[in-house]
């Protein structure tokens, strides 16, 4: 959205013309896909609405007024990546309203100190605001999957850094204007990044899996067993990683003498 309103355009402009040099960029280098899809999708919205909806229908989501940063000038409150200021906990400036990049510290925009309005440079104003949150059930859960062996042990060392500072909840609604999609129940509120954009490695999948069935059965040949597949996901695009021979399942395939790469 920053970089959008810098050069004048839309959000979606701006989505399509980055997705088009970055498949550019990997064309160059050899690499195809099967499907180069966007977390900004009608199947997106779709999977991000179903899980809000079975979230909250079960008890797992919760409202309450917070205090939000406020840009006067803008006239809109400030999501935390549109707040800067300096990190409450190395003392790092430039920092954004969610974690410093600097210490990996995480915090609200509250917390900053000196915080100032990314978009308009202007100080922002505390104003209070209802959201909606994902509330921490499922810590036990994840802990246990952990625990499991699913993860390396590196990567598991990491991920108790979280358990034994105790999970909080996670504020997933923005105020309009917001890019993005709507809650269905909630006017005026969109769907934060923590919750839309992890989802979107479901439809990336489904459309890519439902247009190699489409051509299978189109052929009459029979669509291949998957091999070996690796997931990648980021705002822009999502790919997959196949090991072995093109497989309908895989988003991003390649045969098994050139380099394989997955889109960040």
């Amino acid at each position: 959205m920053l970089r959008a309103e810098q050069e004048g355009i839309t959000s979606e402009a701006l989505i399509e013309r980055v997705s088009n040099d970055h498949q550019t960029d990997f064309a160059r280098f050899g690499v195809g896909f099967d499907n180069y899809h966007s977390t900004h999708s009608t199947e997106n919205r779709h999977f991000s609405e179903m899980i809000y909806k079975r979230l909250r229908d079960k008890g797992h989501i919760a409202t309450r007024d917070i205090e939000q940063m406020f840009d006067p000038q803008k006239g809109l409150f400030l999501a935390d990546r549109f707040i800067k200021g300096t990190c409450p906990k190395c003392g790092a400036e430039d920092q954004y309203g969610d974690n410093c990049e600097k210490c990996g510290a995480t915090y609200t925009p509250a917390d900053l100190i000196n915080p100032v309005s990314a978009i308009s440079g202007a100080t922002p104003e505390v104003r209070t605001s209802t959201h909606y949150f994902k509330l921490p059930d499922f810590a036990d859960f994840l802990q246990g999957w952990i625990d499991d062996g699913h993860v390396q042990p590196q990567i598991r060392n990491k991920l108790m850094e979280w358990f034994e500072s105790g999970f909080n909840e996670w504020d997933i609604s923005r105020d309009a204007p917001y890019f993005g999609f709507e809650i269905p129940d909630a006017p005026g509120k969109y769907f934060y990044v923590w919750l839309d954009a992890p989802s979107a490695t479901w439809p990336a999948l489904r459309t890519c899996v439902t247009a190699k069935a489409s051509t299978s059965i189109a052929s009459g040949t029979k669509a291949p067993t998957p091999r070996c597949i690796t997931l990648s996901a980021r705002i822009s695009s999502i790919s997959m990683r196949c090991s072995g021979p093109p497989c309908y399942m895989a988003l991003t395939c390649a045969p098994p003498q050139r380099s394989t790469a997955t889109a960040s």
